[in-house]
């Protein structure tokens, strides 16, 4: 889509390969490991009550109900608590903070803030 807008205001193709050939990726996309190593780092086990209230709060200044927030700590909740205890317990942990923040930007109030 990028591409296709730069082609149309007239960007000419060796400047776009150029470019594409520079990008050396975004930054934020390591963001949701340094999220999941600073969970870590405050013990090997959480209650999903904390660990969402956690991540709400890192997403961003705006906030979701009671109802919404119930969802996902229930959603949270039903694979018990977050633990890092082994290597096992902490890919696990880690797939399902990232299924958290998923969750949290598709909520309405992230999408409307």
């Amino acid at each position: 889509a990028a591409t296709a807008i730069a082609h149309a205001a007239g960007a000419a193709g060796e400047a776009m390969t150029r470019a594409l050939d520079g990008f050396t990726g975004l930054e934020h996309v390591m963001e949701p490991v340094a999220i999941i190593d600073g969970v870590r780092a405050h013990g090997t086990r959480h209650v999903p009550e904390n660990v969402v209230d956690l991540y709400l709060e890192v997403m961003g200044p705006h906030s979701v109900d009671a109802k919404t927030r119930q969802q996902l700590v229930d959603h949270l909740a039903a694979g018990g608590d977050v633990a890092f205890d082994t290597s096992a317990d902490s890919a696990s942990a880690a797939e399902r903070i990232r299924e958290l923040l998923e969750l949290i930007v598709a909520t309405r109030e992230y999408q409307l803030a």
